[in-house]
């Protein structure tokens, strides 16, 4: 080794070609990304805004999960991580790359510009916050929640990108379309009107702007209980208006509260405007999203401290419900009792908690139906 040290030296005087490798080779833990004596303190994740209450508050910790084994970039088999690897092919677009790319922004070494790198932002632009790494990933990564923590602090400060402004506020949005949803459904189907909403909101071109309900299903509902056709007798149980369903949607919590009465519940909403502040929390509107989710907090309350069981139906609003808010309101308990649960009015879930009509079972449905579990449900929503 001593006469191919000399030998080298004497063609590569300057030590130009692979240094440090055969020849006078580093020591072996000296690449080692996090020394196993210390590790290193990162400044640039001292102020984090979410919990990270499995990573002890420790975002670096969080970052450190990958371990690099590569299930995200699969091609086939069960799953759903991670549908842009899939559709890209690119290292960036798996969840391994990415929490790569965080951790060397983090670093500072090779990305130097920090929260505000371009490369980091590219990397999870095209992330859909589905959380199928959380559950998927052997180390349960959760991407969503880092991409959000990373358009939080990029966007300090800063103007954020159009699609930002109207899928992040699309719950205020819509709901000041609902006090005039026809007049507003008719507006933006105007010759040029569409075109112009759409480009102003950071929506392709090829997409049809989604239509609002006549009424709010949180409307027809007080109607209908003022009418006295609502069940009165019976166990209660609460039921979730999500932003979708009560604005664009509402027969879908109409026919759940059919189900709900059916089984012989009394359904009960939460007062107020209620939301589950998802679309701040995927847009990276961090303090925004704090704020709804402890309006949010505050409607339960006095719910959950009877004991009711939450009952909601849109899968991502549900898991925002039961991850996002402990990350955003760290300990926050109801009147000393657990986050709200919520679990699918599909499974038998409240029934079996209150004991109320234990051999109901649906009515027939003599029709073929096809399923499919979404990601959020099949992560954080037990389904």
């Amino acid at each position: 080794m001593r006469a191919f040290g000399e030998f080298k030296r004497a063609w590569d005087p300057d030590g130009l070609m692979n240094p440090g490798i055969i020849v006078d080779p580093l020591p072996l833990d000296a690449d080692i990304r996090v020394a196993t004596d210390v590790r290193p303190e990162l400044p640039l994740l001292s102020r984090t805004t979410l919990a990270y209450g499995e990573d002890d508050g420790d975002f670096a910790k969080a970052l450190r999960r990958c371990s690099g084994v590569g299930k995200c970039r699969r091609q086939s088999g069960p799953g759903v991580m991670c549908p842009s690897y899939q559709v890209t092919q690119e290292e960036k677009h798996s969840t391994r790359g990415r929490a790569h790319l965080l951790f060397e922004m983090a670093n500072g070494e090779v990305i130097t510009d920090g929260w505000r790198s371009e490369e980091v932002r590219e990397s999870l632009d095209l992330c859909l916050s589905c959380k199928g790494c959380l559950s998927d990933c052997p180390v349960n990564v959760d991407m969503a929640s880092y991409k959000s923590e990373f358009l939080h602090q990029h966007y300090k400060g800063r103007i954020r990108p159009a699609a930002h402004y109207s899928m992040g506020w699309l719950p205020v949005l819509a709901r000041l379309a609902s006090l005039a949803p026809m007049e507003a459904n008719r507006a933006v189907r105007l010759p040029g009107v569409s075109s112009l909403a759409k480009r102003m909101a950071g929506v392709a071109a090829e997409r049809d702007l989604p239509a609002f309900a006549p009424t709010t299903f949180t409307r027809a509902h007080r109607r209908r209980l003022n009418r006295g056709e609502g069940r009165a007798g019976g166990p209660k149980v609460v039921l979730w208006p999500d932003t979708f369903g009560n604005l664009f949607h509402p027969n879908v919590l109409v026919s759940a509260v059919r189900v709900l009465e059916d089984a012989g519940f009394s359904v009960v909403l939460p007062k107020g405007q209620v939301c589950c502040g998802l679309t701040w929390v995927s847009t990276g509107q961090l303090d925004v999203a704090r704020a709804v989710m402890r309006r949010a907090v505050a409607a339960l309350a006095p719910l959950v401290s009877q004991g009711l069981p939450v009952v909601g139906l849109e899968p991502s609003c549900t898991a925002a419900l039961k991850h996002d808010l402990v990350e955003l309101l760290p300990g926050r308990r109801v009147h000393g009792s657990p986050p709200p649960c919520t679990p699918s009015p599909g499974s038998s879930t409240s029934t079996r908690r209150t004991g109320v009509r234990r051999a109901w079972t649906p009515p027939p449905w003599p029709r073929c139906t096809a399923t499919s579990t979404p990601c959020p449900d099949s992560t954080r929503t037990g389904s």
